[in-house]
């Protein structure tokens, strides 16, 4: 009689054990697979460097440069080139050329005029 009592026990224990699982499962049945992976609930939080068209000066050498806010991240420093280094070109007042300015080692600007 003991042995009966033991297997009654046992099956009480396993239905109990399964009941548990059911009610504390995160999916409606303790034999249905989780879909998501583990490696998302530790997924790194993604912070924006920068909001809106904010722009950051930058240098690239000795050239100073600017990054531009892109989807919440700054782009890579890029130059405003506007002339080619060491090159010259006219100065122009009143629609007459008095002179030559030489673009700048970066090839952002141009020098005083030289008359």
């Amino acid at each position: 009689m003991n042995r009966n009592y033991m297997l009654v026990a046992l099956v009480i224990l396993f239905v109990l054990l399964v009941v548990v699982l059911y009610l504390f499962s995160p999916s409606t049945s303790p034999f249905k697979k989780i879909k998501s992976s583990p490696a998302a609930y530790f997924a790194p939080l993604e912070i924006n460097e920068c909001t809106g068209s904010e722009s950051s000066s930058c240098n690239i050498g000795s050239c100073s440069g600017k990054k531009t806010c892109i989807n919440g991240k700054f782009s890579e420093c890029s130059l405003e080139i506007i002339c080619t280094p060491g090159s010259q070109a006219s100065c122009v007042e009143n629609a007459c050329a008095n002179g030559y300015k030489t673009c700048n080692e970066c090839g952002t600007g141009y020098s005083e005029c030289i008359y």
